[in-house]
């Protein structure tokens, strides 16, 4: 870390709203849905961390992880964490692109509500 400072992750997470706003400023668009679930959370966690909701240690941890002060590596972290996140739900037979959670219980929910 002394002598690479840049090529190590931060310490310090940023706010998740504040980091979901230079992910789309060095992606394009990424709802705050696939957002979530990318960070192994529920759906749903995205629109209150965009309110200025607390964000779990776990994400904390992922935040650090994928932040980069520089866009391009900002983007390739992100790309390279969301293929991940896609193959997890992939083998937890869930439709990421339809997922509410990362339970079959939670993507029943309002799928079938009975």
């Amino acid at each position: 870390m002394f002598r690479h400072p840049t090529a190590s992750p931060s310490l310090h997470a940023p706010a998740a709203g504040e980091f979901l706003g230079r992910l789309r400023n060095a992606v394009g668009h990424v709802t705050a849905k696939a957002f979530a679930l990318s960070l192994g959370w529920d759906g749903s966690a995205g629109h209150r961390w965009l309110r200025g909701a607390p964000i779990g240690p776990a994400g904390r941890q992922a935040l650090c992880l994928i932040n980069a002060p520089n866009p391009e590596k900002l983007a390739d972290n992100w790309s390279e964490w969301q293929a991940n996140a896609r193959k997890e739900a992939a083998l937890r037979s869930i439709d990421f692109n339809r997922a509410l959670g990362w339970t079959a219980v939670r993507n029943r929910q309002e799928e079938d509500p009975e």
